[in-house]
């Protein structure tokens, strides 16, 4: 009964760790129920194959300018990449910090 216990303690506590798992942002798009995967390119870099629907971790790029394109793909064909820029940028230190009394 104890080791029964114990297995479905750490089971809960692997099914809780989950959402602690996924980091974020995620690159995501409209659900389009022809696509069967999408090729992400990072800054010119290589294309990164990825399942439908589009959940495209962003979670380890540094600081800065990218530019971000995305291919649809199925079994006919692929779209066109669609391009998408954004600028990371950690939040800039408080300033003019003061007490305040009303």
């Amino acid at each position: 009964m104890k080791t029964l216990i114990m297995y479905f303690m750490a089971v809960l506590f692997i099914v809780a760790s989950v959402n602690f798992v996924n980091a974020s942002p995620f690159l995501v798009c409209d659900v389009d129920e022809n696509t069967t995967s999408y090729l992400v390119t990072l800054n010119s870099g290589n294309e990164i194959e990825t399942p439908a629907p589009l959940h495209y971790d962003l979670v380890g790029i540094n600081e800065g300018d990218h530019v971000i394109s995305v291919k649809a793909k199925n079994v006919w064909g692929m779209s066109n990449a669609v391009p998408f820029e954004f600028r990371k940028a950690s939040p800039q230190s408080p300033s003019n910090i003061k007490l305040w009394s009303e």
